[in-house]
């Protein structure tokens, strides 16, 4: 007489129902979701690249599913085909069919799903599912270290603020390109530039040799300015910002500390006006100094006080 056994996702619906009725606590999971994603990974090969915009092996729950799930990873590496007979083939190659169920349980998979449709929406929830495992970790660990008296409190606030940013990390989303996208942006960014009238096509900065090496700030620069106390990092970093909004169609934000805050709206105020430092810090700065400039002095206090009110110089 045939034995009848039980797939493994039958096994962990049981064991899903007995703790439930026992009031026991399970970490959040989506296994027939998992399944779900496996069987249409197998039915259309180019879904493998809207699932891994969300998914890792590591975001599935079952570590049968992971196993899997990175046998597909490696095929689609190869360019291989994907479907059912070479992922059996691959998982066989491995020494792991056996493991996962054998080629029965990978043939029930496909015919769980009818097609490919929905594989987007289902592997955003498996994400979800993963953050909450990820986070219920991360707490639970954070919570026992919490108790040990022999910790240092500001290590442990920062091993807390590690785990939640590794959490937040891996649930960003990763953005799979394929090169003939990246290649038509880089073509289209290239003929936009051969279109400009000027010297180069990033926003100016206000500095000529500066522009000169740089062609202007490009989208994705990022620039240090580093230099002792009082060499002059914050009046030359707001005459940048200032540069590209007067002489710019671009508009953009300043982000300060609080303990520079005072000293930049100084800094910005006197660059703008070439009005002396000792004048402004003891009070002095009368109308004579500032007439020169007549209403250009007058349009610049409405402007400052346009930003400010937009917050365009923050501080934090």
């Amino acid at each position: 007489m045939a034995k009848n056994f039980k797939t493994p996702s039958e096994s962990n619906r049981e064991s899903y129902e007995q703790m439930i009725a026992q009031g026991g606590l399970i970490p959040p999971q989506a296994v027939e979701l998992e399944e779900a994603i496996l069987g249409a990974l197998m039915l259309e090969k180019d879904s493998i690249i809207a699932v891994q915009e969300y998914l890792t092996a590591d975001a599935f729950y079952k570590e049968i599913h992971r196993t899997i799930y990175k046998a597909i990873e490696k095929l689609s590496a190869e360019l291989s085909p994907i479907d059912l007979y070479t992922v059996t083939e691959r998982l066989k190659q491995d020494g792991k069919l056996k493991e996962v169920g054998g080629a029965t349980f990978l043939a029930s998979l496909t015919q769980r799903v009818g097609s490919a449709a929905h594989v987007e929406y289902h592997s955003k929830i498996i994400a979800q599912k993963f953050v909450q495992r990820e986070l219920i970790r991360a707490s639970t660990e954070i919570q026992k270290r919490s108790y040990d008296e022999s910790v240092d409190v500001t290590d442990l606030i920062d091993y807390a603020e590690n785990e939640i940013y590794h959490v937040s990390e891996g649930h960003m989303q990763r953005s799979v390109q394929s090169s003939g996208d990246v290649l038509r942006r880089t073509m289209e960014a290239i003929e936009e530039a051969s279109k400009s009238d000027g010297a180069f096509n990033g926003v100016p900065s206000g500095f000529a040799g500066i522009d000169r090496v740089t062609l202007g700030w490009q989208p994705s620069d990022l620039v240090i300015v580093a230099a002792r106390p009082s060499m002059g990092k914050t009046a030359f970093t707001l005459s940048m910002a200032q540069q590209c909004g007067d002489r710019s169609q671009y508009s953009g934000g300043v982000l300060l500390a609080r303990n520079v805050g005072h000293a930049a709206d100084d800094a910005f105020d006197r660059g703008r006006e070439s009005v002396g430092w000792q004048g402004c810090e003891d009070g002095q700065a009368d109308a004579r100094a500032v007439a020169p400039f007549g209403g250009e002095y007058q349009a610049f206090c409405r402007r400052a006080d346009v930003y400010r009110r937009h917050s365009c110089v923050e501080c934090f």
